[in-house]
């Protein structure tokens, strides 16, 4: 049996420096990709397209390197992009102020050798600041983690898989059906194709070794964009109450968009964005989700959350304001 296929999609968008990083660190993997294809998001500083040439250049793989250029229009697009142009049996993405192992290219293909019947991979993945940190990481011991679904894997994921836009990996065929990733979206357009992708098949955590460095920014991504959060959130309520998330069954997705609104609502309160997580929480059916779903306390609190917190700060994660950022 021939060995799988893989084409490698990465988005980049005003990073020079780091898309030379990221480029460099597939080098080991080169051998076990069928091709990498970088999608230049519309770049306005003058110099990401020039970095990436120069990356490939230096790797020296000949055509299996491409840069694609487009207008901006945000990293589901840029992605789509990718997709569209790939000839790989399967798809993996990665985001450019990442790197990869050593070893990623050689684990992700002998991992979908023996799984070639599950509809998504998701990587194992470690933060760091400065890549030296990883370097005390090996490449033993081999471990996976196997669900029926999405949904699963969400309610049953070992940490510290990250299930992200830039850290999985799909057959084509299953992106294709899917529809990809909604090209107008810049928040929960990962989270979103997951829940659509969850009735597809088997999902499948790759929980040792380490294959992904996640570069860690100083800047919250609520501090950053605020309000791309808050339209990803009501995105996917209303995409919810369209039905988009019926399957494999109702109450599955139900139960994850309830944890995943508990998740954000408390972080948009603690960062200091109250109006908008007042917003999101008395959007048509937010509180009935939390409510049927295990969080009626936390809405109840949530909802409360600037007196409870003048009451019992220690108990109660709130800020006044936007943290500076």
């Amino acid at each position: 049996m021939s060995r799988p296929s893989i084409s490698l999609i990465i988005p980049v968008y005003n990073r020079p420096d780091m898309i030379r990083t990221c480029l460099a660190s597939l080098a080991p993997s080169l051998d076990d990709l069928h091709e990498v294809l970088i999608v230049d998001d519309g770049s306005t500083d003058g110099e990401t397209p020039k970095a990436a040439r120069e990356a490939i250049e230096a790797l020296n793989a000949g055509s299996k390197l491409r840069l694609i250029e487009q207008v901006n229009t945000g990293p589901g697009a840029a992605r789509n992009t990718g997709a569209s142009e790939a000839t790989g049996d399967w798809l993996a993405f990665f985001d450019s102020d990442d790197i990869w192992m050593p070893w990623t290219g050689q684990t992700l293909r002998d991992t979908i050798e023996k799984n070639s019947d599950v509809a998504c991979i998701f990587f194992n993945v470690e933060p760091f600041d400065v890549p030296d940190i990883l370097d005390g990481f090996e490449d033993k011991d081999s471990r996976t983690f196997l669900c029926a679904n999405f949904f699963e894997l969400t309610r049953l994921r070992p940490v510290p898989v990250i299930l992200g836009g830039g850290y999985f990996a799909l057959p084509r065929s299953v992106f294709a059906q899917s529809g990809g990733f909604v090209p107008d979206m810049r928040s929960a357009e990962d989270t979103d194709l997951f829940y659509r992708l969850s009735p597809a098949g088997q999902f499948l955590a790759i929980q040792h070794p380490v294959l992904v460095g996640q570069r860690q920014s100083n800047e919250d991504s609520l501090t950053r964009d605020t309000s791309a959060v808050v339209k990803g959130v009501k995105f996917m309520l209303g995409r919810y109450h369209e039905g988009h998330y019926n399957d494999p069954t109702p109450d599955e997705a139900e139960q994850a968009l309830a944890d995943l609104l508990a998740f954000w609502l408390h972080d948009m309160f603690w960062h200091g964005f109250g109006k908008d997580a007042y917003s999101v929480l008395l959007s048509r059916g937010t509180l009935r989700i939390l409510a049927n779903r295990g969080h009626k306390k936390s809405a109840l609190k949530l909802l409360f959350i600037p007196i409870l917190a003048l009451l019992r700060p220690k108990n109660h994660r709130f800020a006044w304001r936007p943290k500076p950022a």
